[in-house]
């Protein structure tokens, strides 16, 4: 009897207080700043395994479209790749998880990350020659 109780108080304590989790990480690789038609992976990672990941582009809820994307890893990282970049790209991201089951506690959103998609640049061009059209 005494080690049900001893569990049950276990459970308890490891609870979050107000039933969000930890923040999870956002990260870029190669990097947060690239060219257009490059790849960036965006990888989120949580202190907690087997959770549900959820990627946005925007820093918060309020009048966001839907994530970008969902996974379900089996590890505590998940990866969204942006390929073939534009400028269209650019932005605030950010990324959450949540349990797969009750009670369904979810993490606060994760740091935001700034992806920017650097303008093309045109070879063999003097721009200092260009005249602006009036």
């Amino acid at each position: 009897m005494g080690d049900s109780f001893t569990g049950l108080c276990l459970s308890q304590r490891d609870k979050p207080e107000n039933g969000t989790l930890p923040k999870p990480s956002l990260s870029a690789w190669p990097s947060s700043v690239v060219p257009p038609k490059s790849r960036v992976t965006l990888r989120c990672w949580s202190p907690t395994k087997n959770v549900k990941f959820a990627f946005k582009k925007g820093g918060t809820y309020e009048g966001n479209p839907a994530p970008l994307q969902h996974q379900n890893p089996a590890e505590s990282t998940a990866e969204f790749s942006l390929l073939m970049v534009t400028v269209n790209d650019t932005g605030i991201y950010t990324c959450v998880y949540h349990q797969h089951e009750a009670p369904f506690w979810a993490s606060t959103l994760s740091n935001t990350l700034e992806i920017l998609v650097t303008a093309p640049q045109f070879r063999g061009i003097d721009s200092s020659r260009i005249l602006p059209v009036y």
